[in-house]
This record gives structure tokens, sequence and C-alpha cells, in this order.
């Protein structure tokens, strides 16, 4: 996927770009005909959000999901009625302001989804991301003790 912005006319910039293999979660909402995308940015790997009007919605998701199985990448598909709630994926800025006791409970979390085969890109990342956290605070607490 590569979003560019319209500079004058013919000429544009790139102002975001990123695999299939990135994309995170998408929720379509087929009354407002909206996607919300969220992706990690290949070149930085920070999660993006993206919010795009298509009119043909459902011929969207299908093209999607039928292109995502074809590249072999794990799909889940919820169906969410008004009202219901999901599991609430952690984002960047959640995981950078999290304290010890979160960032352990929500590893453990993590960890349990890798021991049950339940794998897919933001387990794996949001795992990395986590234990980078923990290690960054074990190492700022030592370095303010000497």
């Amino acid at each position: 996927m590569i979003l560019f912005e319209n500079l004058d006319g013919n000429i544009g910039k790139i102002e975001f770009w990123s695999t299939l293999y990135a994309l995170t979660d998408v929720q379509i909402n087929k009354m407002t005909k909206i996607a919300s995308m969220c992706f990690y940015n290949d070149e930085s790997n920070q999660e993006k959000k993206l919010k795009l009007k298509i009119d043909n919605i459902l011929f969207f998701r299908e093209a999607l999901v039928k292109r995502m199985n074809s590249l072999k990448v794990k799909v889940e598909s919820k169906k969410i009625i008004k009202g219901q709630n999901v599991e609430k994926r952690l984002t960047d800025k959640e995981i950078n302001t999290m304290g010890i006791n979160d960032i352990v409970k929500n590893i453990d979390l993590l960890v349990e989804k890798i021991r049950n085969k339940d794998v897919n890109f933001y387990v794996v990342n949001s795992f990395m991301r986590l234990v980078g956290r923990v290690s960054h605070i074990f190492f700022y607490l030592y370095l303010n003790r000497l």
C-alpha cells in the first residue's frame, strides 16, 4: 500500500508505504463504507492507522482477504455486533507508557498465545516491543543506581 500527497497536479510525494505482511488490523464498516487499517510502516516499523472511504467496501474486503490467503498470511475474521467487546490490541504509544506490572501482564498473555500456536505479526511484534521496553526500563534503573 502506498499513499501519496498530491503536491501539484502530476507530482506526488510518498507519505506512507507498507506491505500486506505488515497489516495488523482491518475494521470494515458497511454502513459508513470506511475501512480502518493498522499497519506497521516497513521503513520505521512504527504503527500507523489509516481510515479510507471506499465506495465498494464489501468488494474491497473480499479482495483483501483473497490476496492475504494467496500470500498464506494468517487471517482472523470476527463479526462484531454493536456493543460487543473484542480484545484490545496494544499500540506503540501504550507500550511506551506502560509500567513494569502492565508489561509483565501483557508479556504473559502473549506468551500464552505463542504456546497455543496463535501466532501472527501482531503477537510477535508486540512481544518483541514489550521485551525491549522491559530491557530499557531495567537499563535506565541500573544507570540511575550508579
